[in-house]
């Protein structure tokens, strides 16, 4: 995929045979940081391929935070799958109470990583894979759940041993 001045351009490759596309969407989530999700569907008459890319964008990116930080956003966390522990970022467009805290798949409480007041910034709290004991937890697949005076968003975290 090439990104220039002058648009979008895209090309895939099946066993170093150009392949057809007569589709594609992408969905580009941007951070505040240098760590962008982009996921993306290129599609012919015959199937859709989704894709998943973390790219890394060192020195300026030209992205206008103000357009990124319009909102609270709850980023995935990486890396995803994890062991021993994991970066779960958020962007905190207004000041006020967050919880951040981590449950099971059956909704069971796990742990608190923030239960605070904080200021609009973007924040980073490592999930060490332990519960609120300090007990490792077993493999598996966990939520993490932001919630803010208007939000309350989950995302799933994998961890593996």
């Amino acid at each position: 995929m090439i990104c220039n001045d002058e648009g979008v351009t895209y090309s895939w490759y099946v066993d170093d045979e150009l392949q057809q596309a007569t589709g594609f969407s992408f969905d580009l989530t941007l951070t505040v940081n240098d760590w962008h999700e982009v996921k993306g569907v290129v599609s012919n008459d015959n199937y859709d391929l989704p894709k998943l890319w973390w790219i890394f964008i060192t020195g300026g990116s030209g992205i206008n935070n103000d357009v990124v930080s319009n909102r609270t956003v709850l980023y995935q966390n990486i890396p995803n799958p994890f062991n021993p522990e994991t970066n779960i970022k958020f962007y905190l467009k207004d000041a006020g109470f967050v919880s951040l805290e981590v449950f099971n798949l059956k909704g069971q409480f796990i742990k608190t990583l923030v239960n605070s007041d904080l200021p609009v910034g973007e924040y980073s709290f490592i999930w060490n894979g332990k519960d609120q004991n300090g007990n490792q937890v077993a493999s598996g697949i966990y939520l993490y759940n932001l919630r803010t005076k208007n939000i309350s968003e989950k995302k799933k975290a994998i961890l593996l041993k």
